[in-house]
C-alpha cells in the first residue's frame, strides 16, 4: 500500500512518527512522511534520519527560517491571523483546525497530492489535513494520540479547541492508537466505536544495554533526568531538595536538556552551597545519543506531575528510555506511572509527587541496599528485552493497519 504519515512537527521531534514510518516501510509499504519545521535543534537529526532511510520519502512543507524564510514568515503571519479569529469564533471548525497548525494548508495540499491508501495523522494539528486528504482521495485515515489532547492544558479555550477538532474527525478514523493504556481508555470512552490500540513509547532493542554493573557501598549513586527543555515546576525542585538532605553517601543528579542560565541558578540555589556539585548539566544531544548517556547512571527519574489530566495518564518516553538502558525507575505517583509500576513489578518505586522527603527515602533505600538496586535494574532491562521494545510493539501497529485492508491481508 501507499501510506502517508502527516505530522505538524519534525521527524526528530516526533519519534513515534519516525518509528511507524520505518516499520511500515520495512513491512513492504510505500511510505511518505509530510512534516513542517518546528524547532532549529531538530534540523540536524532530521538530516540524519532522511539520509539513513532513503526508501521513505520525506517532504518538508511550510518553509524554514534559514532555507525558505519568506514562506516560513508567511505561514507564521497567517497562523497569527487564524489564531486571532479563532478566539472570536471558538466553535468554528474551519478556523480552529487552521489555528492549531501553522502549516495546515501546506500539510493538506501535500497530503492530497500523495494519493495514499492510508493517511496516519500524528499530532492534533495533522488530524484535519489527513482526514481531508483521505476524503478527497476516497481512502482511509488513522490517528495516533500521543497525548490526551483535550486534557493537555487547563486553558478552557484550548481544551474546547482540541475537543472540537477531535469530535469532528476522530469518529471517522479507521483506527486510533494511543501512547498509554489510560489515554486509550479515555478515547475509548469518548468514541467507543474506535477501540483504540495501545502503542507504547518504546525503543528498538538496538539501544538495549549490554548488562548492569553492580553498585557497591561507597559508590556515587547517579540519577538521570532528561528533556528537550529544562524548566521549573517539573519535579526537579523536589529531586534537588531530596538529594541535598542525603549526607550519608554521595549522590549526583544529571540533568540533560536545554538549561537556561536562570534555571541553572534556580536549581543551584535550591541545592545550597554545599550541594551544587551534585548537579551535572548536559547540553541537548540527538535522540539516538541519549541511551549511551543514560547507561552511565543507576536510576532514572520520571518526575511527572498531574497539573493537567493528560500528565496524569500519559507514559512518556523517559520510562522506556530508562528500561532499555537498564536503570531502576523512581516515578511520581501519577495514575499512569503508578499503574505501570504495579503492572510491571521490581523495576522501581513510586513516591507521592511533591514529597521531597519520600523521594529521599526511596533514594536512600537504593544506597543502603545495592542488591535491591541491582534487582530493579536487571528486571527493567529484562522487561525491555522481552516485551517493552519496538520490535514487539510495532506488531500492534502493523496489525491495526492490516485490519483496515482485509483483502490485501488475505492476498498476502
Amino acid at each position: 500500500m501507499k501510506i502517508t504519515i502527516v505530522t505538524s512537527g519534525q521527524p526528530s521531534s516526533n519519534p513515534r512518527a519516525v518509528k511507524e514510518a520505518i516499520a511500515l516501510s520495512k513491512a513492504g509499504h510505500q511510505v511518505i512522511v509530510i512534516y513542517n519545521f518546528w524547532v532549529v535543534w531538530a534540523d540536524k537529526g532530521d538530516a540524519q534520519i532522511v539520509k539513513e532511510y532513503p526508501d521513505i520519502k520525506w517532504i518538508r512543507v511550510g518553509g524554514h527560517p534559514d532555507s525558505n524564510k519568506s514562506r516560513f514568515l508567511f505561514t507564521r503571519i497567517r497562523s497569527k491571523i487564524f489564531n486571532l479569529f479563532s478566539k472570536i469564533l471558538p466553535q468554528n471548525v474551519f478556523l480552529q483546525q487552521r489555528s492549531i497548525a501553522r502549516c495546515y494548508h501546506e500539510l493538506k495540499t501535500a497530503a492530497l497530492k500523495s494519493k495514499a491508501d492510508l493517511y496516519i495523522a500524528h499530532n492534533l494539528g495533522a488530524l484535519a489535513p489527513a482526514a481531508k486528504a483521505a476524503k478527497k482521495n476516497s481512502s482511509k485515515y488513522a490517528f495516533d494520540a500521543e497525548d490526551y489532547h483535550r486534557g493537555e492544558t487547563t486553558n478552557t479555550f484550548l481544551c474546547q479547541r482540541a475537543k472540537l477538532i477531535e469530535d469532528a474527525y476522530i469518529p471517522g478514523a479507521g483506527y486510533i492508537s494511543a501512547a498509554s493504556p489510560l489515554i486509550a481508555k479515555k478515547y475509548a470512552a469518548l468514541y467507543p466505536a474506535t477501540n483504540p490500540v495501545v502503542i507504547n513509547n518504546v525503543f528498538s532493542k538496538k539501544h538495549l544495554a549490554t548488562g548492569v554493573k553492580k553498585f557497591n557501598h561507597g559508590d556515587v549513586l547517579k540519577l538521570f533526568w532528561f528533556s528537550q527543555t529544562v524548566g521549573a515546576d517539573r519535579g526537579l525542585e523536589e529531586a534537588i531538595k531530596a538529594i541535598s538532605t542525603i549526607n550519608k553517601a554521595s549522590v549526583q543528579l544529571t540533568i540533560l536538556g536545554n538549561s537556561p542560565k536562570e534555571i541553572k541558578l534556580h536549581f543551584e540555589k535550591i541545592a545550597g552551597a554545599n550541594n551544587g556539585n551534585r548537579l551535572i548539566f548536559l547540553n541537548p544531544v540527538q535522540p539516538e545519543e541519549i541511551f549511551a548517556i543514560a547507561q552511565q547512571h543507576h536510576v532514572g527519574l520520571a518526575l511527572e506531575n498531574a497539573h493537567t489530566p493528560n500528565r496524569n495518564i500519559c507514559l512518556t518516553n523517559k520510562i522506556f528510555t530508562y528500561l532499555i538502558s537498564g536503570l531502576a525507575i523512581i516515578a511520581t505517583d501519577t495514575e499512569a506511572q503508578k499503574d505501570f509500576l504495579h503492572t510491571y513489578t521490581d523495576i522501581g518505586e513510586t513516591y507521592p509527587r511533591g514529597d521531597a522527603q519520600s523521594l529521599a527515602e526511596v533514594i536512600c533505600r537504593y544506597i543502603e541496599d545495592p542488591g535491591l538496586l541491582l534487582k530493579h535494574r536487571q528486571t527493567a532491562l529484562n522487561l525491555a528485552s522481552e516485551k517493552m521494545n519496538w520490535e514487539t510493539e510495532q506488531n500492534y501497529l502493523l496489525s491495526a493497519v492490516a485490519k483496515l485492508f482485509p483483502v490485501l491481508k488475505s492476498a498476502h
